[in-house]
């Protein structure tokens, strides 16, 4: 078959064509820069976390008239917590990772520099290293006589500490860090000595260069709102939470004013981020199924509108095929036009995101997988309508006017 009546016959009759080139250009603009930023989102949501998210889970409880003693309720809570069945074990914490709150500090490599960087922290007892998923580097966790136990308004008196890898390639570029001293800003404050590097534990604010950037500090601060991170035997994650805080509940002069799991923590950090994928592939699949329901449209005008100029080809001699072919060739062309101007707008339109929200270049895969789904997709909208048109016999060139 020859291109150039078909590329005649839609130059006659542009407009329809013109306009689904345009929307399969627009099209492809969106949906291949669509896809790229649901993948970016969805690599940073999938990021390692340094925890068993199916089976952990954090809960703060608070006194409501802190007139007893303190440690002794809280040391009896946690004993409490620790000998639920299903429970493997339960630490003491300040913050959660992914909860949204942290503390940070300044530290630095030696007392006389003149400037320091900030690490943020988290706590833990000597249960700590059951309840994360760490990895470690070098060295391993706390040993029990490095934890410390203070009260909210005392001094730390903190020593060891271990630090994440990004934190010693930050602080220890080439050097072991293993051993090494870390300076808080205020002199008054002792240094402390990295014990170990683990690979990965994400901090409390998530979004950020930085979320791995963090230390633990061996310590439990008694105070009036205490928190806790549990880990359960595999499946045993909502049994256990229900257990506990019915328990808990009874406990006198005591109050839960949050039990959630780690993977909710995660779906409510990561709220934005979820609700930004739903929506970009409702627009996907909204603006595919237009473009082809045009493509489609204007695939059926044209064989209504060509009736006769198909029963003369039919009754010169050409095949139910044929017909199908040329429709599908006229499609492909269409579709190809829309599809070269669509690269073009898909890369300006990934240099004035990139600009102004900084989503990384794209790369040209993503309009490559474009073009070939919206090449299917129209070869598939053209089906019926050509199908059709390869029905209507040869006699209609004399019937029809």
């Amino acid at each position: 078959m020859e291109i150039r009546p078909i590329i005649s016959a839609l130059l006659r009759n542009k407009v329809g064509a013109i306009l689904i080139a345009l929307q399969v250009a627009i099209t492809l603009a969106v949906i291949s820069n669509a896809v790229f930023i649901i993948s970016e989102r969805q690599s940073y949501i999938s990021r390692p976390t340094g925890l068993d998210l199916d089976n952990s889970f954090a809960m703060s409880i608070v006194t409501i008239e802190p007139s007893e003693d303190i440690p002794d309720m809280l040391t009896r809570e946690l004993d409490r917590i620790r000998g639920t069945e299903g429970v493997q074990a339960a630490t003491v914490m300040r913050a959660f990772p992914m909860s949204g709150s942290t503390w940070c500090n300044t530290y630095q490599t030696s007392p006389e520099a003149e400037s320091g960087d900030d690490i943020c922290q988290l706590w833990v007892d000597q249960a700590g290293d059951q309840v994360l998923d760490l990895k470690f580097v070098e060295g391993g966790f706390f040993k029990p006589s490095d934890i410390r136990y203070r009260q909210s308004r005392q001094t730390s008196e903190v020593s060891k500490t271990l630090i994440s890898k990004s934190v010693a390639e930050r602080f220890f570029p080439g050097e072991r860090a293993l051993g090494k001293l870390l300076y808080d800003a205020d002199p008054e404050t002792q240094p402390v000595e990295v014990v170990g590097v683990y690979e990965t534990l994400i901090g409390g604010h998530v979004h950020g260069e930085d979320t791995y950037d963090n230390m633990l500090l061996p310590e439990v601060v008694y105070d009036q709102i205490q928190h806790y991170m549990v880990r359960t035997a595999p499946g045993k994650q909502a049994q256990v939470m229900n257990e506990l805080e019915a328990a808990l509940s009874q406990m006198p002069n005591r109050m839960i004013i949050r039990i959630r799991a780690m993977e909710t923590f995660k779906e409510r950090t990561y709220s934005s981020d979820l609700a930004m994928i739903k929506i970009l592939s409702t627009v996907i699949a909204l603006l595919t199924a237009i473009t082809a329901l045009g493509v489609l449209g204007l695939a059926w005008f044209n064989v209504n509108k060509r009736r006769k100029q198909i029963g003369t080809r039919r009754a010169l001699g050409a095949t139910r095929f044929d017909i199908i072919r040329y429709f599908m060739v006229e499609n492909w062309l269409i579709t190809t036009a829309g599809l070269v101007f669509g690269v073009i707008l898909a890369l300006l339109l990934n240099y004035q995101l990139d600009d102004i929200f900084q989503v990384g270049k794209m790369n040209f895969a993503y309009i490559l997988t474009g073009m070939v789904a919206l090449w299917i997709i129209g070869q598939l909208a053209v089906i019926v309508p050509a199908k059709r048109a390869s029905s209507i016999s040869p006699a209609i060139a004399t019937r029809t006017a």
